[in-house]
């Protein structure tokens, strides 16, 4: 050993002192930049992963705001048709009282109507009825003033106007 160690020209002292100053520089090299540079890469490591966790926590959030926000739609949807069909409904309720009380109006309008045509029909039957009571005295007065004596003359008198009464009836 002793030959290689003349033949390569190496000196053991040189040998120990490259070993010591490349185990100094080793160690300041780990105690700067090594050290650090793990710690460094470790917390954003961390912070990487902590962003990625994040990142999910705010899709599934997001997800389930998606569907809150489809469920509130739908519920809006159907509370609004059940608005619109409450207000159509009133419409149609509204329309029949008004129709219904039209109707009624005209019922009244048409009886009173009824009431007044018959009664001036009776007015007019009565008003006839004693012009041709007139008519048919003073005819039967002008015919049998000479012949008949008033017994006869009220008795023709009222079966003609009884016979009209039947007749008008």
């Amino acid at each position: 050993m002793e030959s290689i160690i003349t033949t390569f020209h190496i000196d053991w002292r040189l040998l120990i002192a490259q070993a010591v100053n490349f185990g100094l520089v080793v160690g300041v090299l780990w105690w700067f930049a090594v050290k650090p540079l793990t710690k460094l890469m470790a917390e954003r490591s961390a912070t990487i992963e902590k962003s990625l966790h994040d990142a999910e926590e705010i899709t599934k959030k997001l997800q389930v705001a998606e569907e809150e926000k489809r469920q509130l739609i739908n519920h809006a949807r159907v509370q609004s048709q059940e608005i619109i069909a409450q207000g159509q409904a009133r419409s149609a309720e509204a329309t029949a009282l008004a129709v219904n009380r039209a109707k009624e109006q005209v019922k009244k309008i048409i009886e009173e109507s009824k009431r007044e045509i018959a009664n001036e029909q009776k007015k007019m039957m009565v008003e006839a009825k004693s012009e041709i009571v007139e008519v048919v005295t003073a005819a039967v007065n002008a015919v049998l003033a000479t012949a008949v004596d008033k017994k006869v003359d009220a008795k023709l008198v009222e079966e003609t106007v009884s016979a009209l009464n039947q007749t008008t009836k």
